[in-house]
């Protein structure tokens, strides 16, 4: 699910819990946030979605495929 993006510094600046298995669908998120975003991101933390759980996402050659349209390719 896109989520939108967290610009609140105060709740970036807290830390993060160590993730667990039941945050995986949190990986899952910002994969999909992340894609969506793509032309202005590289990479996303989950805290920048409003959870507090250490996982991050960071673009690879298979998000930037997937966002770029087939023309430009």
């Amino acid at each position: 699910m896109i989520k939108p993006i967290v610009k609140d510094i105060f709740f970036l600046g807290r830390k993060s819990e160590p993730a667990t298995k039941s945050d995986l669908p949190i990986a899952t998120d910002l994969r999909d946030t992340l894609k969506a975003n793509a032309d202005r991101c590289v990479g996303m933390a989950a805290n920048m979605s409003g959870v507090r759980a250490a996982v991050a996402s960071l673009a690879d050659a298979t998000i930037a495929r997937e966002r770029t349209p087939s023309a430009a390719r």
